[in-house]
């Protein structure tokens, strides 16, 4: 009797933490799980990990995986996402794993992983190109040193003062002073976070670190200059971007998405670091013995008549500095920065008219700024593809390029048995438009390389929330969300009970100001799907129909072709 032959597919490029699921689908009888099945399975777990490493939006990583699993064919795989974590199960839990995943925000590849991903779903690139595709976005070799120095460690480090010194004066009224002391706070925070990231050990007590020793500082600067600094602003200046912020919006709607789960753990995870961050605040205030007796009454008085205030005329330069430091705390990539500005100022001006010029509710200050905010990052996708000043795409990638059909592909040489046998996608009519589950998808009617069918460009939510994000975490201070979390520790902890910033109003301001962001982003994206059907059922009736190509079949996505020429070099340099 002869053994079974050995199915060879080690040499697909995956991490080391994904090699144990790629042998137990091997192990797997071929009846179960054929070779392309297994290619389409790592792809689906590769980039769902790593989007859900990404990003905070949850929901697009559940779009995204539910698309792939129909496209490569792959039902019996289910995912069930975690904040923290992704849960892979094949053939009824058959096989089962469990991956932790220490999430954060990467705007740019967010983006690129989208477009990798639709690129697959769009017959534009095979599984064995996303494979590398996908390792080149994570290698980091694309950016310039500038972009390096601020996307990582220790370079961010000078990073935390500038927003820090720009946002107490810009959203909290801070001083002159109270700006060369918020450089000294977030230098001090951002060595902290440094020392805690290289010493895993210290992680768990970082915002706590943080939060004393810019409390010990501000008290400091209180005590020196009592009549020129406002303690909170400094405070608040400082921690603001150690605050989970964008979560409360973001969990709000994923959970009018139906993914309840995601959803609380996200909300309540950040009003528990919201918390600790206020308690180191008072800690730190405790130990500022030197603040004298009434520290804790001097920082609960009003920013109002201080020495050295901040013309509003210098916001039109500080209010620029803040926004691309948001930018760059997001890792939004530098040729981006011009319409994720124009997105910020869009949304912080509509907030700054509605709360301060025209005095309107707080509902309507964060609902319509939102709303706004997503419909010029619609409007500025749309101008920058047009006129091709700053291309959405993911640069030196092969199927971006207008003949990528007559280039050589990024191809897996994998010895791969029986190719004949391999099942076929029986489509009569190739479809226009690709169909996820979430309703904030449109398509803008552009025609832009690699994403071309039917001269119909499909627009994707990544887009524009990769861009969109940044935005609206600038909204949350305007709301003063922070402030009545901190007032609310510091006044419980002197005696005091004043409503305005009992734990009551802490609730009900962020349900109030997450809720109508989320309905401003909801009716901005409902208005999108809206007008781009009425403009598909109008220019179908001008147009002829346009003959288009079919799409590759499963057996064409999973071609196996070694390339002649080594993936992105020898190119030419007018392309």
């Amino acid at each position: 009797m002869t053994d079974p032959p050995v199915r060879d597919l080690e040499s697909l490029p995956l991490p080391l933490a994904l090699r144990p699921l790629l042998k137990r689908l091997i192990a797997l009888p071929e009846s179960d799980v054929s070779d392309d099945d297994i290619l389409a399975i790592m792809l689906i777990v590769r980039m769902g990990d790593a989007m859900h490493k990404n990003a905070y939006a949850t929901f697009l990583i559940k779009s995204f995986v539910d698309e792939l699993r129909r496209k490569l064919n792959v039902h019996e795989l289910d995912l069930e996402l975690e904040v923290s974590a992704t849960r892979w199960t094949y053939l009824q839990g058959t096989l089962m794993v469990y991956h932790r995943i220490a999430w954060d925000f990467d705007g740019y590849a967010m983006q690129s992983l989208s477009k990798i991903a639709l690129g697959v779903l769009e017959d534009n690139i095979t599984v064995n190109e996303a494979f590398h595709l996908i390792n080149e976005t994570e290698k980091e070799t694309q950016f310039t040193s500038f972009e390096k120095h601020y996307r990582n460690l220790p370079g961010r480090i000078a990073l935390i003062p500038v927003l820090a010194s720009t946002g107490c004066t810009v959203y909290f009224g801070g001083t002159w002073v109270d700006f060369g002391f918020a450089i000294l706070t977030g230098t001090t925070a951002g060595v902290i976070h440094y020392i805690c990231c290289r010493k895993p050990e210290l992680a768990g007590i970082q915002d706590l670190l943080v939060s004393i020793s810019t409390a010990m500082i501000s008290t400091m600067a209180m005590t020196l200059f009592p009549n020129a600094v406002c303690f909170p602003a400094q405070v608040l200046g400082t921690l603001f971007w150690f605050l989970y912020g964008i979560s409360f919006m973001l969990s709000l709607y994923e959970m009018t998405q139906g993914l309840t789960m995601t959803g609380l753990t996200r909300f309540a995870l950040a009003i528990l670091n919201s918390f600790i961050l206020a308690f180191g605040v008072v800690i730190g205030v405790w130990f500022a013995a030197y603040g004298g007796p009434n520290r804790f009454d001097l920082i609960l008085q009003e920013c109002s008549n201080l020495d050295y205030a901040v013309d509003p005329k210098w916001f039109g330069l500080l209010y620029p500095i803040v926004a691309i430091g948001a930018l760059m705390q997001m890792k939004v990539s530098m040729k981006y920065w011009g319409i994720g500005l124009i997105v910020q100022l869009t949304a912080a001006g509509g907030q700054y008219l509605l709360n301060d010029v025209w005095k309107q509710p707080l509902f309507v200050s964060n609902f319509l700024p939102a709303f706004m905010a997503t419909l010029m990052a619609h409007i500025m996708i749309q101008i920058t593809n047009t006129l091709k000043c700053s291309e959405l795409a993911i640069p030196n990638m092969a199927y971006l390029f207008k003949d990528y059909k007559k280039r050589q592909s990024i191809r897996v040489e994998l010895p791969v048995r029986n190719l004949s046998k391999y099942k076929h996608y029986n489509k009569s009519k190739p479809s226009a438009r690709i169909n996820f589950q979430d309703s904030g998808w449109a398509d803008t009617g552009l025609s832009t390389d690699g994403y071309v069918r039917n001269e119909k460009f499909q627009y994707q939510r990544s887009d524009l929330w990769f861009i969109l994000i940044p935005a609206l975490y600038l909204l949350v201070p305007g709301s003063s969300v922070w402030r009545i979390a901190f007032f609310s520790i510091v006044s419980s902890t002197n005696g005091g009970g004043d409503d305005e910033f009992s734990t009551q109003a802490l609730l009900s301001g962020i349900f109030i100001i997450g809720i109508g962001q989320v309905i401003g982003v909801r009716l901005a994206l409902s208005s999108l799907v809206v007008f781009q059907e009425f403009k598909r059922c109008f220019s179908s009736k001008k147009k002829d129909p346009v003959e288009e190509s079919p799409p590759m079949s499963r057996s064409e996505s999973f071609e196996i072709v070694k390339p002649e020429t080594p993936p992105f070099k020898d190119e030419d340099p007018e392309t």
